[in-house]
């Protein structure tokens, strides 16, 4: 009789199984908030968050904030379209990989890193998912001291509005045969000024350029302090929306020179290209 009643025990279930509460704080990630500090009393503070996996590894950099709460609040944002899957996966002017986690509108959030791989960048999508979901907001907010180079003597010449460089349209294949096309503005001594994200197609990146050179004509720059202590500018569109992000420059004032000679050479300089790229 004993034998029987063994017989009809259920013995599919593990005793050495973790329960869910377990599983979810060994695999939770954390969003850590940073908040980037000067040596400038005038110079307000500035916030970013990251998210980490349960190992400590970096998954994700925010763009920057000007308040604490609109930092915890774009967490939440962030969150959100992670879970939606909201991610563009691209191949980059590189040649590596590279995602851009966009909200409900297509706007821009953070970009991502960049990975020799496809596959290295997928998988990095799908553990941004994964621990997106359950990591957890540490309220020890992490300093980063940043002192605010000191402006030098850098002449400020006049700059004619007759300047001619050149825009070069380019395109990068990888291994698979996809193709990335992008372009970059020149000084007339072969300075580059402007490097544009890619593009999926060679009529994209002529459509791009016109897109630029109507925004750089309405002055929608933004020119900020890096978390590296060092000054770039960012290009955007009517709605706020990043266009492409400028070089790094030491000094707030070569930034701002930078910024001008943009505007001038964006308009008069012809569009260059390889005459394949046209079959395209």
């Amino acid at each position: 009789m004993l034998h029987d009643e063994l017989k009809n025990i259920n013995t599919d279930f593990n005793f050495y199984e973790e329960d869910e509460t377990d599983k979810v704080a060994r695999y939770s990630g954390k969003w850590e908030i940073c908040r980037v500090v000067t040596n400038d009393s005038e110079n307000e503070d500035m916030y970013f968050f990251e998210l980490h996996a349960s190992n400590g590894d970096l998954l994700l950099t925010s763009e920057e904030y000007t308040t604490y709460n609109g930092a915890i609040r774009g967490i939440e944002t962030h969150k959100s379209n992670i879970l939606h899957g909201n991610f563009r996966l691209s191949l980059s002017k590189k040649g590596d990989y590279t995602f851009r986690l966009l909200n409900g509108k297509g706007m821009l959030l953070c970009l991502g890193d960049h990975y020799p791989t496809k596959a290295a960048c997928e998988m990095t999508i799908e553990q941004i998912k994964r621990f997106a979901r359950t990591a957890f907001v540490d309220e020890n907010i992490q300093d980063i001291v940043v002192k605010i180079p000191e402006e030098e003597d850098f002449p400020i010449e006049d700059i004619p509005d007759n300047l001619c460089g050149k825009w070069v349209i380019d395109c990068n294949i990888s291994p698979d045969g996809e193709k990335a096309f992008y372009f970059e503005l020149f000084t007339d001594n072969q300075e580059k000024l402007l490097s544009s994200e890619e593009y999926a197609t060679y009529i994209g990146a002529i459509n791009g350029i016109q897109t630029h050179k109507m925004n750089i004509k309405n002055g929608n720059f933004r020119v900020f302090l890096t978390k590296q202590g060092d000054y770039i500018y960012k290009l955007l569109n009517g709605n706020g929306q990043l266009l492409c992000l400028g070089e790094h420059y030491r000094t707030k004032n070569r930034c701002q020179y930078a910024v001008e000679l943009v505007k001038r050479f964006a308009v008069n300089s012809p569009i260059l290209t390889d005459p394949e790229l046209t079959k395209e």
